[in-house]
């Protein structure tokens, strides 16, 4: 190898390694329907954002709060967002639905991957839902991954690639992650999957054809019909627990009749 071409592909490999850490810093989310959103957050509000401060490593956003629909007591005043390549940007003096994570100091914090939504965007649906169907709907099974008795092998197969999965696990963790060589058979980062098994059983449909695999899934379309994660599935649908133990769609807001039994996915 000459002197110039190992220049070259010493170069190439410096411009490779620093592309892959720029995609390792992207922010990568996967798709969540409301009532997933609802189900997997541990706080979930309705605010006005009335200012906005920067703090070390985060944005502070002011907040009035209006409504509570999951979470703590206490009244939140203020929102943090971590300045990174999922930081939230929100609108002074604007409306929000926030679904988000409690800190143990008590502070609510909230990512891109969060569902946070200009609560004059949501349909009537979704608004009746943060208080009568979504959270009826968290007694759906549910779980991201599949793991066996052992708790390894781990298939996340909602997900497109071994990459996807890896950006997914640190955007959980949220501190030191393990590389892919071990990552599965640790069980920090078991447990972390294993906490995503209570919201409803909703199958993102990402081709034709496509099945539910149990009872208690609800097959969620709206990509593959509307080319948008927020369809009409979104809009207007929530899955619920049926008196037979399965989940199926519902659709409207006035309360599901008694003898609500066998609804089909639209």
């Amino acid at each position: 190898m000459t002197r110039y071409v190992s220049s070259c592909f010493i170069t190439l490999v410096v411009l490779f390694l620093w592309r892959v850490e720029d995609i390792a810093d992207a922010c990568v989310c996967f798709p969540q329907h409301p009532q997933q959103a609802f189900c997997n957050a541990e706080v979930v509000i309705r605010a006005k954002v009335v200012g906005k401060e920067a703090v070390p490593n985060a944005i502070k956003y002011d907040i009035q709060q209006i409504k509570m629909f999951k979470g703590c007591d206490q009244v939140i005043h203020a929102i943090y967002t971590y300045t990174t390549s999922c930081s939230v940007t929100l609108e002074i003096n604007k409306e929000y639905l926030f679904t988000g994570k409690l800190e143990t100091d008590g502070t609510m914090h909230v990512t891109l991957c969060d569902f946070i939504e200009s609560w004059e965007a949501m349909s009537a649906t979704q608004k009746k839902s943060l208080t009568q169907r979504y959270e009826s709907g968290c007694k759906c099974k549910v779980c991201v991954g599949v793991f066996d008795g052992n708790y390894r092998n781990i298939t996340v197969h909602q997900f497109c690639s071994i990459f996807t999965q890896h950006i997914f696990l640190k955007r959980l963790l949220w501190s030191h992650w393990q590389t892919l060589e071990n990552w599965g058979n640790d069980q920090s980062v078991i447990l972390v999957f294993l906490s995503f098994c209570s919201d409803p059983q909703i199958i993102r449909c990402t081709s034709i054809p496509c099945t539910i695999s149990a009872p208690e899934e609800c097959l969620w379309t709206d990509w593959v019909m509307e080319k948008s994660h927020s369809g009409p599935q979104a809009q207007h649908f929530a899955c619920i627990n049926r008196s037979d133990g399965s989940c199926a769609w519902y659709r409207g807001i006035a309360p599901p009749k008694k003898e609500f039994l066998d609804i089909e996915d639209p």
